[in-house]
């Protein structure tokens, strides 16, 4: 146990303080109790050493490659009423690494025609509405869902603060039920 079934807990920090570490940990000790986790990668960086050493089977874990917050939550949706009309419910864990590097699909369309309009906004509110989305089916497909998300200091604050931003607004850390804040 440890994180809350059906639920959405993410772990937020700065780069190398542990998040996928543990969010592979967790994933393995649901593996062996029998769940299938499936792991939507932002960052097309499964390491295989790191999984296995952590006693995860990179073999029994779905990989689902995702670039945009738009495409991660219609995957996780999609998936998610799969699990209800086949009443697989509480058989699946689901990881999301990591949520800061998703892009809107309008940053990806700007990119793709030159334009340099970074629309951190549209990203937020997609994010809000994703986990909004995620939390009440995650609830309803018994499915634990875990996220990863990079923290930096807020380089334009005078004085640090104690709860570092998160990339892709503040939705996300409001929408989790537990966020777990990990420190250098």
């Amino acid at each position: 146990g440890g994180v809350p079934k059906g639920r959405i807990t993410g772990f937020s920090g700065p780069s190398a303080s542990g998040k996928t570490f543990i969010i592979n940990k967790i994933l393995a000790n649901a593996q062996k109790s029998g769940y299938i986790p499936v792991v939507f990668d932002t960052e097309i960086a499964v390491d295989e050493c790191s999984t296995r050493g952590v006693g995860l089977d990179p073999s029994r874990v779905k990989y689902v490659p995702v670039q945009t917050v738009e495409e991660c939550r219609n995957q996780i949706s999609a998936l998610l009423d799969g699990i209800i009309e086949s009443n697989q419910q509480g058989k699946f864990i689901i990881s999301i690494d990591s949520l800061g590097s998703l892009a809107s699909q309008k940053e990806i369309e700007d990119a793709e025609k030159g334009k340099s309009a970074m629309d951190m906004g549209l990203r937020a509110k997609g994010l809000k509405s994703m986990m909004r989305l995620l939390t009440y089916k995650a609830a309803e497909s018994k499915t634990t869902i875990l996220f990863s998300n990079h923290t930096y200091d807020d380089p334009g604050a005078m004085f640090p603060t104690l709860v570092k931003n998160q990339s892709g607004g503040k939705g996300p850390v409001y929408l989790a039920s537990v966020l777990v804040q990990l420190a250098e």
